[in-house]
């Protein structure tokens, strides 16, 4: 969707493993329809309203459903039934400015991972690493400058 003063986009991603995975490894007992460490569903939406002349608003999804990972094993060694590791919501919101300053020079800043949630990136396979955790809540500043464009086309001989 867009319009003259904002603009929106939204996505949606479904997969299933019913009838394709051949190989245990990869397999989630109990659940035919999933892989370790993927998730069933993913949504993601991004949108940008102009608030006050050259100032923009731009909030951000990504949520994930429900993934599974080896996360314990027993007292010999044993990896432990994967656990649910739950849904996953990755929040954020900037602020940018167009010309800031000069014509092409944009300024934006914000936060990624608004709420601080605890996300991880587990492993596919039962390989005795626990999920790798994934940034916390992070500041950013961005800067960046176009360089005008001069003419319209390819020189001339």
């Amino acid at each position: 969707w867009k319009s003259s003063r904002a603009w929106a986009t939204v996505g949606y991603s479904f997969y299933t493993a019913v009838g394709r995975n051949k190989v245990t490894l990869y397999e989630v007992p109990g659940r035919e329809d999933l892989l370790l460490a993927f998730p069933g569903h993913k949504v993601t939406a991004l949108a940008s309203v102009n608030v006050f002349q050259d100032w923009s608003l731009r909030p951000s999804l990504a949520f994930t459903s429900s993934r599974f990972a080896y996360t314990a094993a027993d007292a010999d060694g044993n990896f432990l039934d994967p656990t649910d590791l739950g849904p996953a919501f990755d929040l954020g919101l900037f602020v940018g400015k167009r010309d800031f300053v000069l014509k092409g020079f944009d300024l934006s800043a914000g936060v990624s991972n608004l709420l601080d949630q605890r996300l991880s990136y587990p492993q596919p396979y039962s390989s005795g690493h626990a999920p790798l955790p994934a940034s916390g809540r992070e500041y950013q500043l961005r800067v960046a400058y176009t360089l005008p464009m001069s003419g319209s086309g390819p020189k001339k001989p």
